[in-house]
């Protein structure tokens, strides 16, 4: 481990070390926050003012093939929990908790009402066009949940007259099989395209289980995946207008194993069947857009345990409806937007399988103003009522000002909160009792930092730097009020906070060399400030379970011609698993380091890349989470292939 930190400690060295040795060619900071609100058009209200990672197209197609969960993995290293490598996947950004992170589907929540959750695990890179983390609060721009973080998840085609046929196939270890096929075809006012996959693993790896004397090697078992599903798209531009139909079909077979302080394997199964279908409308002129969309988020799990005789089923159905109304007038932007959301569930851990629904309005006002030679800022409102109770009013602003040489600083703050889910309030199931009398969590978020760029002979750097702070009172916590039942209450008072710092930078480029740097490092302290007398006062001031302190990854890559390699290192520090921090039970820190060889080119009308990926190249045997090992050293071999033609060379 020390030579890993002595390898990332020299790496950031030499590019400062360049940076100050070489002239520095500056560009006027009015031009570059302009392109950057530019980049921003890409993605609508997705990161302007927040730090953000975005991953494009071509990312997500050079990454086809590995789980959403392993590639999220190492974008934002300790912030994904999972359960092992086929189990339960969240976002917990910036120390918050598994519920704390809004996930939006091309704009619309793909939460369960049941939990909260959006089971990351489930998700397929390969059926989207770009991805955006955005890290921190903006309830007031995407209500309840977007507390530590905002995931947009975006359907956004090249709509290029023309065709364009794609195959994508993987094979790895532990049974690794992944095979995506996707045609489309567009013409001048019509797109289709329909994108199927089909995705198995075994996930049978060796690991070595530090939960029995000695740490013997023993085979995860019983962690057997199987997914396939479609994206069918269809869009029609008549003129200024657009109106666009998806659906997005998937069903998941999971093998859940038991965790490796269980000598017995798993007996236990799931099946996830979901539907997603969006139709949206929306109407552009000089001054004013104006968007309709609707949306019908359904989702069947079926958990089945022979071994313990239980069968727990859980259907629920989101029913989305917007308008939006855009005027934009100058240097200054208003939008509206009124939504509604039905959601609907029904248990069998609610009393025995009845449903409960509830009915979401909320109202959201959003200003923009850019401010000649003074700051650009945002300033957003938003009210919600659930059920029979109004949500606060929630507000935010984000405050940009660029400075020379080449500094954007950016500033935002919003007040959070997150509403009590169904299985909160209603549970009645096999070791648990709902609290209908549970109140919101809410709190206040802040973020200032900055982005600094420049390029001393075309070699480009990029040095991104947040300091965050979020408090959230009546942090509704499950804990036990008997020998055997647990129960939800608004326990805690939670104060998060730290620094982040993201670096990119060219060190070389030309038209056969390119060598570039990117690294990043997150401190966070996440701790309970207040606990009431149902919580445990052991856990006053001290770290949130599964929340590492320390943070961050270095990668490089190398383009030679048709060739690119990539190595990259993943860090996660300490985690700890009891409330009380005991330093005998929490999770070693590790290192993860993977490797990957490309080669791209075009044969006649035929483009494709072949890769290699070497991945946990160090052989490195450690847990996410207590109990779900992660695999070792394991390979894949990917192939990508694009047959396409412009309709003017039809």
């Amino acid at each position: 481990m020390k030579k890993q930190f002595i390898f990332l400690w020299a790496l950031l060295w030499s590019i400062w070390t360049i940076a100050q040795d070489r002239d520095s060619v500056y560009r006027d900071p009015v031009i570059w926050l302009n392109e950057i609100l530019v980049e921003e058009v890409t993605y609508p209200d997705q990161g302007l003012g927040y730090q953000t990672h975005r991953l494009t197209s071509k990312e997500l197609r050079t990454n086809e093939g590995v789980s959403f969960t392993e590639l999220l993995s190492r974008q934002a290293p300790g912030s994904i929990r999972t359960y092992g490598a086929s189990g339960l996947a969240t976002a917990n950004f910036r120390g918050t908790g598994s519920s704390h992170t809004a996930v939006l589907w091309n704009g619309i929540s793909l939460e369960s009402p049941s939990n909260g959750t959006t089971d990351l695990s489930q998700i397929t890179s390969g059926l989207l066009d770009n991805v955006a983390i955005q890290f921190g609060g903006s309830a007031g721009t995407f209500g309840s949940g977007a507390i530590g973080g905002t995931l947009h998840l975006n359907n956004q085609p090249n709509l290029d007259s023309g065709y364009q046929i794609t195959a994508s196939l993987l094979a790895g270890s532990f049974g690794r099989q992944y095979q995506h096929y996707k045609a489309e075809y567009a013409t001048k006012n019509h797109f289709w395209s329909f994108s199927w996959f089909d995705e198995h693993a075994d996930n049978d790896f060796i690991f070595n289980n530090t939960a029995r004397r000695g740490a013997p090697e023993e085979k995860w078992e019983h962690a057997a995946i199987d997914r396939q599903g479609f994206l069918a798209s269809y869009i029609y531009r008549p003129r200024s207008s657009q109106l666009k139909l998806l659906w997005w079909h998937q069903d998941n077979h999971l093998e859940i194993p038991n965790p490796a302080t269980v000598s017995a394997p798993g007996e236990a199964t799931q099946q996830d069947l979901s539907d997603r279908v969006l139709l949206s409308w929306d109407k552009k002129q000089k001054h004013q857009t104006f968007k309709i969309n609707t949306a019908l988020i359904s989702n069947q799990l079926l958990y089945e345990d022979p071994g313990a005789l239980l069968i727990s089923e859980t259907d629920f159905y989101n029913w989305h409806n917007e308008i939006q109304g855009n005027f934009s007038s100058g240097q200054v932007n208003l939008k509206s937007s009124i939504s509604h959301r039905y959601e609907w569930v029904t248990s069998t851990g609610f009393s025995g399988g009845q449903s409960a629904n509830r009915h979401r309005t909320s109202a959201h006002v959003s200003l923009q103003q850019n401010i000649p030679d003074l700051f650009k800022y945002t300033f957003d409102i938003r009210q919600e009522r659930v059920g029979n109770l109004w949500a606060p009013i929630i507000p935010s602003l984000v405050l940009i000002k660029a400075f020379q040489p080449n500094l954007v600083i950016n500033a935002n703050a919003s007040r959070v909160y997150r509403v009590p889910t169904f299985n909160d309030l209603f549970w009645n199931g096999p070791g648990g009792e709902g609290n209908p009398d549970l109140r919101a969590e809410r709190g206040w978020s802040w973020e200032i930092g900055g982005d600094w760029e420049m390029i001393p002979n075309q070699d480009r750097l990029n040095v991104s730097l947040s300091l965050f702070s979020s408090h959230i009172n009546d942090w509704i916590l499950w804990a036990p009020i008997t020998a055997s039942i647990w129960s939800p209450d608004n326990i805690k008072e939670v104060w998060s906070r730290g620094a982040q710092v993201q670096i990119r930078s060219t060190l070389l480029r030309s038209e056969l060399w390119e060598v570039r740097v990117n690294g990043s490092y997150q401190y966070t302290r996440s701790t309970n400030e207040i606990i009431n007398e149902f919580g445990n006062t052991q856990e006053l001031d001290q770290q949130l379970i599964y929340t590492p302190i320390h943070q961050g990854g270095a990668s490089l890559i190398t383009r030679w011609t048709d060739i690119e390699v990539l190595y990259q290192m993943n860090f996660v520090g300490e985690q700890f698993t009891t409330g009380d921090n005991n330093p005998f039970l929490s999770i070693d820190p590790y290192w993860i380091t993977n490797m990957r060889i490309s080669y791209e080119g075009t044969l006649n009308k035929i483009h494709g890349s072949v890769r290699l990926e070497l991945n946990n190249l160090l052989d490195q045997h450690y847990f996410a989470r207590a109990g779900y090992p992660m695999p070792g050293f394991h390979i894949n071999l990917g192939l990508n292939l694009k047959l396409s033609q412009h309709a003017t060379n039809f």
